[in-house]
């Protein structure tokens, strides 16, 4: 087991799924879900500029937090790379907090449960990390999730799936998960074929090397130092 398909690709995207669904069905104003999508995607443009983050969802769409198939609607979850659902973590705690209510009990969980999440993740560092923290944010978070679950029983608005018992699995030997977490070279790897894809021309290595650079720079902006005098 990994951490990035466990949790990253897994429990994570589901919460974050049914989370941002909610806030984007009931909490913000707007004509229709498109509209209101992309007010909630303004805000996390905001944290990301805010904290310079990494990985960034380049966009924001209702069926990126919920699918239909044949007619029917599935249970939320965000459709992410594992990099851009992890940079999400700690905005969706933000977001919560910004349009949730903690006098209802239903939202009051979803908050907390979003706080719970955060610990996990911030847990995952060598220099703070504790076994026994780490399994508790674990098991308090899925018993929140778990009890949105039973609330929302006929929406089926939350939903946990298998991979929360891994979850709970992971760690329980003592052992930090980020030792086992491939999630730098999968996505920098995803990324790397993305830009080195051919479109026609030579194929040798000096022109794949070359339009993975063009495409670098075209993609990213020029770093602005700051001049000291």
């Amino acid at each position: 087991m990994d951490f990035l398909h466990c949790c990253d690709l897994g429990v994570t995207s589901d919460w974050m799924g049914s989370l941002l669904w909610y806030i984007q069905e009931y909490k913000v104003g707007g004509n229709g879900r498109l509209e209101r999508c992309c007010k909630i995607f303004s805000t996390i443009q905001a944290f990301y500029k805010r904290t310079d983050a990494e990985n960034r969802l380049p966009k924001l769409l209702p069926t990126m937090l919920r699918a239909e198939e044949k007619g029917k609607r599935k249970c939320p979850k965000l459709r992410a790379k594992a990099g851009e659902a992890r940079s999400l973590v700690p905005c969706c705690l933000e977001l919560a907090r910004q349009y949730l209510d903690p006098a209802d009990p239903a939202e009051h969980s979803m908050i907390q449960g979003c706080e719970r999440l955060c610990d996990v993740y911030a847990n995952l560092s060598s220099a703070v990390w504790n076994h026994e923290d780490f399994q508790n944010a674990c098991k308090r978070f899925l018993m929140l999730f778990l009890a949105l679950e039973k609330h929302f029983l006929e929406t089926k608005l939350f939903r946990v799936k298998p991979k929360a018992h891994q979850l709970v699995e992971l760690g329980r030997d003592g052992s930090n998960p980020s030792l086992s977490w491939t999630y730098r070279d999968e996505s920098f790897g995803h990324t790397l074929a993305l830009l080195a894809k051919r479109r026609g021309g030579k194929f040798s290595m000096a022109a794949v090397s070359k339009a993975v650079l063009l495409r670098f720079l075209s993609a990213n902006a020029v770093p602005r130092l700051d001049e000291r005098r």
